[in-house]
């Protein structure tokens, strides 16, 4: 290869590798301001690209040594990237040295961007980008003949396997309690849980039954279906719910008509509740979450049908509604649940004046639920991180 095709980082390792540093002071001295100011700014890419084909080379050629001084050249001049993490390991791991504490704080994003490319369709990659395609074979090779100079177990085995063979053990490993005490499934862990924190959006459907008790068993039990839409942030939901009753009460009940002074039988309900639900996480354990319940909003029920026909208003009991029960779900996959809630209600329908009747009703439900987040799906899948499971 002559001077005029030589890439262009062999060319400015070659020149840090002879400039002294009194020739270098008399470049600068020589250098008026203009020219300082004209100087072109760094194109990494470039630098990526000719970097890895002269790192490559000196791999072929046995020349560790100066792979090692491309590496490190590189990364003085550019930000890591992943094919730099890569090629780092890889060196590492050749000569051999321990790679777990040379790894960089950003391991992890690392790791998951050559997850991605690994995972591409091979063809496409070598028909849009054959330079790293080609590179990807590479480094896959040399990483699977590697690996046979560590044990499973190794973290440099661990990382061998990545690179080489299968992409889709590591991070399951890790989850799995392998590499305990490592850099690796540190960082690891730290990039799960600031993902695991972001909020999510919270929908919930419920059938359940509403019990009343004191002088409300006139009411009889009745169906109730509910729905629920809101949020969940670490251990915290927040939800605005809304639940409908319905079925005739079990007996007679004495109310009034709107504007109406007199009391008559009615055997007519149609209830409903709307309000702020709140649940607090206190114990998580797997699938398995247990949840503390609390609500407060607007509940009542139709007492009558207004009867335009007849002159006859309709009529409605109303509360101020105070909850708290427990909650219990059960998760079939990371983002989808099923549950079963008990709830007791503190209402006073009394003073909405339709009724006279007073009790505490509990409410008992089984609920579907779902959760969703795209940026918290796709990252914990790209880390292959299963939550709630």
């Amino acid at each position: 290869m002559n001077s005029a095709t030589m890439p262009k980082l062999h060319r400015i390792v070659l020149a840090l590798a002879v400039a002294s540093p009194w020739g270098t002071a008399c470049l600068v001295a020589q250098t008026g301001i203009d020219s300082l100011l004209q100087r072109p700014v760094v194109n990494c890419n470039d630098i990526a690209v000719n970097a890895l084909y002269i790192f490559q080379g000196n791999v072929l050629r046995g020349q560790m040594d100066s792979a090692a001084m491309v590496l490190d050249q590189w990364h003085r001049k550019c930000p890591e990237t992943e094919a730099w993490q890569r090629s780092r390991v890889l060196e590492l791991l050749a000569k051999p040295a321990l790679v777990d504490t040379a790894l960089s704080d950003d391991i992890i994003a690392h790791l998951v961007v050559y997850r991605y490319l690994d995972s591409l369709p091979k063809a496409e990659l070598l028909r849009q980008a054959p330079q790293i395609a080609g590179y990807l074979n590479f480094t896959k090779a040399w990483s699977t003949e590697l690996i046979k100079s560590f044990s499973p177990g190794m973290v440099e085995y661990g990382l061998g396997e990545f690179y080489g063979t299968d992409a889709n053990l590591l991070f399951p490993a890790i989850q799995r309690g392998e590499y305990a005490g490592t850099k690796l499934r540190t960082k690891y862990f730290e990039a799960v849980e600031r993902v695991v924190h972001l909020p999510e959006v919270h929908f919930a459907i419920s059938l359940g039954a509403w019990i009343p008790t004191g002088e409300l068993d006139v009411l009889g039990i009745h169906p109730e279906l509910g729905f629920q839409m809101g949020s969940k942030y670490r251990k915290m939901n927040y939800d605005l719910a809304v639940g409908f009753r319905f079925v005739s009460s079990a007996e007679p009940y004495p109310a009034r008509r709107t504007n109406a002074d007199t009391v008559e039988s009615t055997s007519h309900f149609f209830g409903g509740y709307i309000g702020i639900d709140v649940g607090r996480d206190v114990l998580n354990v797997g699938p398995n979450e247990v949840q503390l319940l609390a609500g407060i909003g607007y509940d009542g029920f139709d007492t009558f049908d207004a009867k335009p026909n007849s002159g006859l208003e309709s009529g409605t009991a109303g509360s101020f509604d105070l909850s708290m029960g427990l909650g219990y779900r059960r998760y079939l996959n990371s983002w989808n649940y099923l549950g079963i809630e008990a709830i007791y209600h503190w209402v006073d329908y009394a003073n909405s004046r339709s009724v006279d009747l007073n009790g505490r009703p509990f409410v008992i439900r089984l609920v579907y639920g779902s959760l969703g987040s795209i940026p918290k799906k796709q990252q914990l899948g790209y880390m292959q991180y299963k939550l709630r499971q």
